[in-house]
This record gives C-alpha cells, structure tokens and sequence, in this order.
C-alpha cells in the first residue's frame, strides 16, 4: 500500500519550490501509506510545471533500487507505482528478449519497461492490482491509470490552471490547503439508496475517482487546452460469455490449478505474508493453498472473531489453524472500541462504508501490521466463486431473460432452493469443510 500523488500547472504560476512546498503537506498526510520510503520530483514541461511524488511501503526489493519516481534509462518515462504486479518476473524475461536491461529486482522497473515497450496495450498483459501515474516526456502526456477491478484507489480534481491526483481524496484537499465541501448529490445517493462507489464523483465536491479498468490522458503539450487536455478511456471490459466447456471434472481441475497458480503468484514477496482467516470457504482455501506451495514455511493467520456464539466462526477457524499447523492472531471487538476509533477509522476510509463488518475488516489488519507483518492474503469476494453464500439469483435471471435462455431460467429456478439449504447449512454450524492433506483445495461440503 504505497502513496502516490502529484500535479500539472497547464501555465508557470508557480516555481517547483512553492509547488515542493504545497507537496510536503500531501506526503505528510499519505506517510501512513509508504513509512519505508518517499521521494518527490519536480520539473518544466512543454507548457508548464509537473511534480510527481510517492510515499514507499517496500514489498518487492527492498533496496533502494526500487525507490521512486522511477526514470526510465533513456530518461523518457517517470512512474510513481502502487501496488503490485504479481508475473513481473515472467514479463522481464520476455522484455529482456527486446533488449531491455534491468538494474533492479522490483516489480515497478518492470512495468516501466513494459509501458515503453508495449505503451497502453500493456495494460492488459498485466496480473497485478495497481494505481500509477506515468509521464511520457517525448509524448507530452501524463496517464492516470487504475487496474481492472479497481483494487488500488486513485483520485484527481481539476481547476482551468492545475490538475492534481493522490491516492486518498483529503490528500488533495491537503495540497489545495482546502476543506472539504460535500457532494450533496453524492450524500443523497447514499442515504436514500445505500449507493457508494457509483461513477467518477466522490463524496467531496470536485474530487473525482479514476474508474476501475480505465485510464486518464492528461495532455501536457502547449496546444492542449480545453476539451483537449483530458481524455478519459476504459481499457478493458469484462466478458459474460461462457469461456470454457470441459466437463465437470475437468473444469474443476483446472479451477483448482488456476486457484494454485494465483495463490503462488500473491505469495511471491521479499517481507513475510500471513493469512486474513475467517474460516470461510474462500479464506480457508487460500489458507489451504499457501501451505500446499509452502509447506514448511511458517504460517500466521489473523481473524476478527465476533463475541455473538451463534455466528462465530472461532471454531471454522481453529479448526483450519490445527489442520494446517498456523500460528492464530485474534481480533475480538467491544462496542466502546468502535467509539474509540471512529476518528482515524473514518480517516482511513476516506469516504462513508455500507457496513460495520469494514470496521472488523479495519481491526484485523490493525492486528496485522501489529504482528509485524506487511503483506496479507484474504478471500474477500471469493465465496461467491467457491461456493459459498447465496450469489446474485435475481441478477442471474434477469440475464437469462434478457438473452432469451428460458430453459437454463427454468432448471437455475427449480435448483436454487437446494443452493439456498446448503448454504444456510454452512452458516449455521450444522456443516463441515474438510480440507484434505493432499488437496487443500479440494472443499467437500456434507
């Protein structure tokens, strides 16, 4: 969870000091983000003034090779980088066959190399989470890009004279030497509908979000003005069509190598990783996973557990510790804690949440960094996927009218009911999950 932040002035209002010193502000309130490291960049553009900076929690080579911003060898591209491409070895031995030259182990060189070799269609040969900026000093261009999910934030405002972006929206605030102003439509949504994270606008007035699987152009040349000097563009859309027709067995062996294979990759790491455990299907799996690739390496897991008896999970939970042999971390929350936090939980956030169960997420990777780690694995949105709750069943359907599928409407129909018992069964402590020696993946519900 590294920061990144910077501006453009379309016009030299201001000299790269009084612009360094308005910078100090953004990367004192983004230290939390990045406590390894920081740097900050500032310089004359074609019409104007461009300063980057970035605030280093350092996961990836942990020397100062991979300090940012981070210059390409031949001085044409600057990055600053959060977040973390998980194939960067597999993509640095392809760009060594075009003749690019490494000097460092990090991830973020790579993707440098890889915007000058490939420029935005390198987007999607990416498997990572990310938010970066990157000049382009021969194109005169800054591109704003946030990866396919929008896992990494990635926030900007704009005035006719600036453009500024951060990875948290008081970020910004802090760099105008502004107070927040709220949306009121944004307020609206939220209290009448429970909507969040809908569209570019955010809760504050005139701060926007970076769409997730979109980038922003920001035009630096001296022609660029206007409608001109910001494009917006999506990078990728998700596909809804079936993309694969094996047979069961089969399509269940490739999920589970395909599971595997992305565990492997989120493990890859120079600090130690643990485990977000909450004893369900899709963080009991990735528990399972982890000690199958790395069975003798030391294994922590951290969860909240709640006080209630009748939905803890304590016992799913203890019971994946001693199968896997992992050293437990627990989280248990009183009321007066909420009270307590409310202040630097809110703060964290950025932004109003849809559930008191972010607070208990909040706690665990407080426990987290607590126990001296880093870096930690969680199922979050996985169960969906594996099996576990009761999905999106009206949505489904919905689909299948809309395309006019009325036979898999009908079988999904008279099939679901048996979904909703299983999966009422699971939280209801009358079900088991067996997590077998020489499979870890293999999940048998009885």
């Amino acid at each position: 969870m590294c920061g990144i932040y910077g501006c453009v002035f379309s016009a030299p209002t201001e000299d790269c000091i009084g612009i360094a010193r308005r910078m100090a502000a953004v990367r004192t309130w983004l230290a939390h983000r990045g406590p390894d490291d920081d740097g900050a960049e500032c310089e004359p553009t074609g019409c104007g003034i461009i300063a980057l900076g970035h605030t280093r929690l350092a996961i990836i080579d942990l020397s100062s090779s991979g300090k940012q911003p981070m210059r390409s060898a031949d001085g044409r591209y600057t990055i600053v980088f959060n977040g973390e491409i998980y194939n960067f070895e597999q993509l640095r031995d392809e760009l060594r066959g075009f003749g690019h030259r490494f000097i460092s182990n990090s991830d973020t060189e790579v993707l440098l190399a890889c915007w000058a070799q490939w420029g935005e269609s390198c987007l999607r040969r990416l498997i990572g989470m990310f938010a970066f900026a990157i000049l382009d000093r021969k194109e005169e261009r800054l591109s704003l890009v946030r990866d396919a999910f929008g896992i990494k934030p990635l926030y900007y405002c704009e005035t006719p004279d600036q453009i500024a972006f951060a990875s948290e929206p008081m970020a910004l605030l802090k760099y105008r030497g502004l107070a927040p102003v709220i949306s009121h439509q944004r307020a609206y949504e939220y209290l009448v509908a429970g909507v969040q994270d809908d569209g570019d606008t955010t809760f504050i007035d005139g701060v926007r979000r970076v769409l997730a699987a979109h980038l922003v152009r920001v035009n630096l040349g001296r022609a660029a003005s206007g409608d001109g000097r910001i494009v917006r563009a999506r990078w990728w859309y998700p596909s809804i069509e079936q993309g694969c027709d094996l047979p069961a067995p089969q399509a269940a062996e490739r999920l589970r190598e395909l599971f595997l294979e992305s565990v492997g990759f989120h493990l890859r790491s120079d600090v130690p990783v643990c485990i977000a455990l909450s004893g369900g299907i899709d963080s009991s799996s990735i528990a399972c996973a982890a000690r199958l690739i790395a069975p003798n390496a030391e294994l922590h897991t951290v969860s909240f557990v709640a006080s209630e008896s009748a939905i803890s999970e304590e016992s799913w939970i203890d019971a994946v510790n001693r199968h896997l042999g992992a050293t437990s971390h627990k989280v248990r929350i009183a009321p007066a804690d909420l009270d307590r936090d409310f202040r630097r939980f809110i703060d964290a956030q950025g932004e109003p949440v849809g559930s008191p169960s972010v607070y208990a997420q909040w706690r665990v990777f407080e426990e987290v960094r607590a126990a001296g780690f880093k870096v930690a694995l969680e199922g979050q949105g996985g169960d969906e996927l594996l099996g576990g709750y009761v999905g999106y069943p009206g949505q489904y359907m919905r689909s299948c009218v809309e395309r006019a599928d009325f036979g898999t409407l009908l079988r999904f129909a008279r099939n679901f009911p048996k979904r909703i018992q299983v999966a009422g069964r699971g939280r209801g402590g009358r079900s088991s999950v067996s997590c077998c020696p020489t499979s870890p993946i293999e999940l048998v519900v009885s």
